[in-house]
């Protein structure tokens, strides 16, 4: 039971680090998207490398006035409706490490925060690809394809870097 515990700890942190992560510092102008999770990311230590990937890809994808504004929309409601689970995923991170502080571990404890936190991950995630969902039906035919491709090296990048 120990060791099913410590490994989802283990997948746990390495998720909820690396799933989320974005750039602390985004300067985009006003003819660019803003970063979907630039200011959640600022505190967390996280690789800058996604947010700027997806900030690029939109870049590359020659959007119209039209496209940006609704787009834009699209990542501030994602934004809006992050910020609170980033409140309570540093609330959950804290307990853990108090956690493992303690002289011994409460192993329910332990249960109760490695469930949490991976409800929270899932509604992130679900909030992510829906505002992806959403980016891609503002995008025109040849947009999607382009899409589509940058989305698949972005992919392969990702596999391939390390942070």
């Amino acid at each position: 039971m120990k060791k099913i515990s410590l490994v989802a700890l283990v997948l746990s942190f390495a998720l909820g680090q690396s799933a989320f992560a974005a750039p602390a510092n985004d300067t985009s102008t006003s003819n660019q998207t803003t970063s979907t999770t630039s200011s959640m990311s600022s505190d967390n230590g996280s690789c800058p490398c996604p947010g700027k990937r997806m900030q690029e890809m939109m870049d590359s994808l020659n959007l119209d006035a039209s496209q940006q504004a609704k787009i834009k929309a699209i990542k501030d409601q994602l934004k809006q409706s992050q910020q609170s689970n980033w409140e309570q995923m540093k609330s959950i991170r804290s307990q853990i490490h108090d956690l493992i502080a303690a002289d011994t571990l409460d192993n329910s404890k332990l249960n109760s925060l490695i469930s949490q936190k991976k409800e929270l991950l899932g509604e992130m995630m679900k909030a992510k690809i829906s505002a992806k969902q959403q980016i891609y039906s503002v995008l025109n035919a040849d947009q999607k394809s382009q899409f589509k491709q940058l989305m698949k090296q972005w992919e392969e990048k990702r596999m391939n870097h390390k942070c």
